[in-house]
């Protein structure tokens, strides 16, 4: 005992129980399966000892515009403290996502901690002594995560399909799911052109309602199922002579991926 005493009190090495960490669940920030508005990221909490009740705090690093973000549980129930073993979740509202940023996650909960009293014996002839209680000491985490700028866009192109030369005054409106106007007015550029940026994912429709004088208005609404991070780019193909023709494209911009699919609408008329 008395070597183990003189060990333990001559030793530099420490480890520091109420330090607490963070993990995150989800590698990337996904649009919420509960709240579609939402995307969102699953962490769990965890300390080199048992922890009680834990509480989390948010701040913005290099977000300041960003607002809307919400700490839930897992069911999006928003609250700020959580049992020890129990994971949390950080919601970002998508419409809010109009550049990457980057958020500080604190923890602070008590750790339990098992601290050693050492006693000398008053004479050689007895053995010194270690007593050694369970209580608990103040922890604290920090981690810091970054989210990404929302990619989700569609582009509209308005182009006469034999010259290839862009139209620029067509007009369009975006509908949602629902078939109500989220977007009205839309007027093609001079580059025959309209993108909307930052577009929260789910299902659109796109409807032209003027084209520009000598072609045809492409009569049939558009429909777009929108995947976050996913750009559409929807050509109407007009010559003075035949009934539009609409292509779209599809491509997974945020991951880089080069793949693109044609889908090619059927000729209608008015």
């Amino acid at each position: 005992m008395h070597k183990i005493i003189n060990n333990a009190k001559n030793s530099k090495e420490t480890k520091i129980s109420s330090t607490i960490e963070i993990k995150k669940e989800d590698k990337e920030w996904k649009q919420d399966k509960l709240n579609p508005q939402y995307a969102s990221k699953t962490f769990s909490v965890s300390a080199g000892a048992s922890i009680r009740n834990y509480k989390i705090k948010i701040t913005k690093e290099n977000a300041k515009d960003i607002g809307g973000i919400k700490v839930t549980n897992t069911k999006n129930i928003e609250k700020n403290e959580f049992a020890a073993n129990e994971k949390f979740k950080v919601l970002i509202p998508i419409k809010n996502m109009k550049e990457k940023g980057n958020l500080k996650l604190t923890v602070e909960s008590q750790v339990q901690t098992k601290p050693i009293l050492y006693g000398a014996a008053p004479t050689s002839s007895k053995q010194d002594y270690a007593l050694t209680a369970m209580t608990y000491e103040d922890g604290k985490g920090e981690k810091s995560d970054s989210y990404p700028e929302n990619e989700t866009k569609i582009i509209v192109i308005k182009q006469d399909s034999q010259t290839k030369k862009k139209l620029e005054g067509a007009e369009f409106e975006l509908l949602d799911e629902n078939k109500k106007v989220v977007y009205a007015d839309l007027k093609t550029n001079q580059e025959g052109k309209i993108e909307l940026k930052h577009l929260v994912p789910g299902k659109y429709y796109l409807r032209e309602t003027k084209a520009k004088e000598g072609y045809e208005v492409y009569q049939e609404l558009i429909a777009l199922q929108v995947v976050l991070h996913e750009q559409y780019k929807v050509t109407v193909n007009n010559n003075q002579e035949e009934k539009p023709k609409i292509e779209v494209e599809k491509k997974e911009k945020y991951k880089e991926v080069s793949s693109t699919s044609i889908k090619k609408l059927p000729v209608t008329g008015r």
